[in-house]
């Protein structure tokens, strides 16, 4: 399996196809495990990516029930 990115990130996947193909290539996962194994981890690697970037510096509305 390819992966994409810089050469010296080459383990690292990039996109939820990434995760998908890599849940059903390498771990055998059937279609419906890889969407929802796909769909974890492109949502966690997008919380990473906004955890250390620091977010996106706006601060959240308050709710009435907040």
């Amino acid at each position: 399996m390819t992966f994409n990115g810089e050469p010296a990130d080459s383990r690292r996947l990039y996109g939820w196809t990434d995760w998908y193909r890599f849940a059903r290539e390498e771990l055998g996962y059937a279609h419906d495990e890889s969407t929802e194994y796909a769909n974890l981890r492109y949502v966690e690697d997008q919380n990473r990516d906004v955890l250390r970037s620091g977010g996106d510096g706006e601060a959240r509305a308050s709710l009435p029930y907040d």
